[in-house]
């Protein structure tokens, strides 16, 4: 893992990110929600950024608001598509030809209509796998979702590479069959993972993906994304309210509260020197083996 000199696979500059006010029922409304308040970060290829921060701190709506879900009321996010990929896909090509400058796209002002060649290169994992698969859809029909959208595969190979797609993520291929209520909390979360991976995306944002897991089964799917991480070099950006978790899984580590960055370094610097005194409650309130 790590960074390099070379130019980050997403940039982003002074993101905001604000949320109406709700309608009275007499009239007149409250003001408008500051979630995110202008933050800045690089992640780099082949890099683990991790974007710490307790609930309401605006770490979730900065992942929602990269890949579209919720509007940015302002900044910059400046996406970095390989070469290779460009040259292998004519729609993505011609977005960067429309839409591209220095050979990146600005994620926030790119129009939801435009999005189509970008979601093979961007995918997020949420937090609740349960809500993220159709209960009413076999899981790997989930799985090869995303490759029927982009027309990848038909018919029998379609069905190998579900197969290979699960075994990537150690889920028993013979689990494809099945609904998602059938599987463990472990078991739907690597289901989506396989679907996330399915277009061979160079990053992938994952919210709070681990946070309903119990400790052991984090560590096996954090163990489970490092290893993929090391094998197709993507990125990854990490976003959990847990701070011990991102100790030896992520290069970079930011710390954010009430919507603004309060620190960002390697983390093991966070870790070992933390400049914010709220960094600073935070490693104190992680649990340690040897008080």
């Amino acid at each position: 893992m790590g960074g390099g000199a070379v130019k980050p696979i997403l940039e982003v500059k002074d993101l905001r990110v604000t949320y109406p006010g709700q309608t009275k029922l007499f009239g007149g409304s409250d003001s408008d929600s500051i979630a995110v308040r202008g933050i800045s970060f690089k992640v780099h290829s082949n890099q683990v950024f991790a974007l710490v921060g307790e609930s309401g701190s605006g770490k979730s709506s900065t992942g929602r608001a990269l890949v579209g879900l919720v509007p940015a009321a302002g900044g910059e996010a400046w996406f970095r598509p390989s070469e290779a990929r460009i040259q292998a896909d004519a729609r993505l090509a011609a977005l960067m030809g429309r839409f591209g400058r220095d050979g990146a796209l600005n994620l926030l002002t790119l129009p939801a209509k435009e999005w189509k060649p970008l979601r093979p290169l961007v995918s997020l994992i949420f937090q609740d796998s349960r809500a993220a698969l159709n209960p009413r859809m076999k899981v790997g029909d989930s799985i090869a979702e995303p490759l029927l959208i982009h027309r990848r595969e038909r018919g029998s190979a379609l069905q190998e590479q579900v197969r290979l797609l699960m075994e990537k993520v150690e889920l028993d291929p013979s689990l494809a069959s099945r609904l998602p209520a059938k599987l463990s909390g472990g078991q739907r979360q690597r289901a989506c993972i396989a679907r996330a991976l399915a277009l061979g995306p160079e990053l992938v944002i994952c919210d709070e993906m681990v946070s309903a897991l119990d400790v052991l089964v984090q560590n096996r799917i954090l163990s489970l994304l490092t290893m993929l991480q090391k094998e197709a070099g993507t990125s990854f950006l990490f976003i959990t309210h847990d701070l011990a978790i991102v100790s030896g899984f992520a290069d970079c580590t930011a710390v954010m509260k009430s919507g603004r960055l309060l620190e960002v370094g390697e983390t093991s610097q966070v870790f070992q020197a933390p400049e914010h005194e709220y960094t600073r409650t935070l490693l104190d309130s992680v649990p340690r083996l040897n008080p």
